[in-house]
């Protein structure tokens, strides 16, 4: 499902920078030795909150129904 939206979106708009291949999704950074820890905690923080926010917006649609 994740592949399919939004981070097919993502990869279709980023020149280049962000693809997904063999249902692997990579960005394309460089990101120095002593930062590479940081920036993979918080890009999975972001991608945990993402997730949170819409599977729950989903389930408050489905709620109204």
């Amino acid at each position: 499902m994740i592949a399919k939206m939004p981070m097919a979106k993502w990869s279709g708009g980023s020149n280049g920078l962000i693809t997904i291949e063999g249902g692997m999704f990579n960005v394309q950074l460089e990101i120095p030795d002593r930062f590479e820890r940081i920036v993979y905690e918080f890009t999975r923080e972001i991608c945990e909150y993402r997730l949170h926010s819409y599977f729950q917006r989903k389930e408050e649609n489905i709620s109204l129904v």
